[in-house]
C-alpha cells in the first residue's frame, strides 16, 4: 500500500460508513476472531478505524468499501494445502514453515491464519509503512495475541538495499509469501520489481500466492490519474496470460493464474473489463 494523505475534498466525511450502515454479514470474521457478540460495539469499532484511516492514511477502495473486514487468503485455492503443511509440521516436530503476508494492511489475513491454528511465531507481515497495521491492533484488540508475529515495513517494489527498501532479514526464511490485492496498485515496472524481490525472499521450493485485480486484456490503468490521493498516476492491470508470462520470466515455475470472475458486472464484452485473479508460483 502507498502512503498518501487523503484529499479531504474528495473523500468527504459523508462518505464514511455510519455504524448502522455496516452490514452484519461483514462483521462475521471480526466477531469470530474477537469473540465480541455485540454487533453495535463492533460496528462502532470499525467506524472509528475507518475514520482514523481517512484522516491519516490513504483510502483505497478496499478501505472505502470495508473489504478489509473479510480475509482474502482463505479464499485462495491453495489455502487448505498451506494449513495442512503447518499442521503436519506440528505433528511431526519437523522444521515449521513460515508465511509472510506482503501488503498486510490491517492484518486481516494474518488474523485468519492465527484463527485457523497457525502459530503467530510462524507468521510475518510487511507493508510500505505500519499505519494500517497499527490500526489493526485497534480493530482486533489483540496486541498480545499477535505479539509473536514478526514485522518488516518498507518498499518491496525496489531492489534490496535501495532507499526505503524493506529490511527482510528478520523475517526470512519464508516458505510462503501471500499478497492479497497488492499487484494492481503497481505500475508495470513496480510489479516486476516486486515479483523479483518476492522470489529472492522465498526459500527453495517456496510458494508465492495471492489475488489481485486484473483485466481481460492487460492495460495501463489511468482511471484515477487526476485524483490527488490516488497514489501512482499510472497503474498496470495484468491479464491472466500476461501475469503468468511475467512470473515465469522473473523465475517462478509451476505458475498458475486464473480468473475468479468480474470485479464488477459492467461492460461484459469490454476487453479492459476488470476481473479478480488468483495466482501461484514456486521458486525452483
Amino acid at each position: 500500500m502507498h502512503d498518501a494523505r487523503p484529499n479531504p475534498d474528495h473523500y468527504s466525511f459523508a462518505d464514511a460508513p455510519a455504524p448502522d450502515e455496516i452490514p452484519d454479514a461483514s462483521l462475521a470474521f471480526l466477531k469470530a476472531y474477537t469473540g465480541e457478540q455485540n454487533l453495535n460495539a463492533l460496528k462502532e469499532r470499525v467506524f472509528n478505524v475507518w475514520r482514523e484511516s481517512r484522516e491519516n492514511l490513504h483510502v483505497y477502495k478496499c478501505v472505502q468499501t470495508l473489504m478489509f473486514l473479510e480475509p482474502r487468503i482463505t479464499k485462495h485455492p491453495l489455502y487448505p494445502t498451506i494449513l495442512q503443511s503447518f499442521q503436519q509440521a506440528q505433528k511431526s516436530n519437523s522444521r515449521p514453515p513460515r508465511i509472510l503476508d506482503a501488503g498486510c494492511a490491517y492484518g486481516t489475513d494474518v488474523r485468519a491464519l492465527i484463527h485457523d491454528g497457525v502459530p503467530a511465531s510462524q507468521i510475518a507481515a510487511s507493508d510500505l509503512h505500519d499505519g494500517y497495521w497499527k490500526l489493526g491492533h485497534s480493530l482486533y484488540n489483540d496486541s498480545e495475541r499477535i505479539h509473536a508475529v514478526k514485522t518488516a515495513f518498507g518498499d518491496m517494489a525496489v531492489p534490496a538495499g535501495a532507499v526505503g527498501s524493506v529490511e527482510a532479514a528478520s523475517i526470512e526464511p519464508l516458505t510462503y509469501i501471500a499478497a492479497s490485492a497488492v499487484l494492481h496498485v503497481f505500475s508495470a515496472a513496480q510489479c516486476e520489481a516486486f515479483l523479483r524481490r518476492i522470489l529472492l525472499l522465498l526459500e527453495s521450493n517456496g510458494i508465492f500466492l495471492g489475488t489481485c485485480v486484473g483485466a481481460l486484456q492487460e492495460v495501463e490503468w489511468r482511471g484515477r490519474a487526476n485524483e490527488e490521493n490516488a497514489g501512482p498516476a499510472v497503474r498496470y492491470l495484468h491479464s491472466t496470460k500476461s501475469l503468468k508470462a511475467l512470473m515465469e520470466q522473473v523465475g517462478f515455475v509451476d505458475v498458475e493464474v486464473e480468473s475468479q470472475g468480474p470485479e464488477d458486472s459492467a461492460a461484459p464484452d469490454n476487453p479492459m473489463r476488470k476481473i479478480w485473479m488468483a495466482f501461484q508460483g514456486k521458486k525452483p
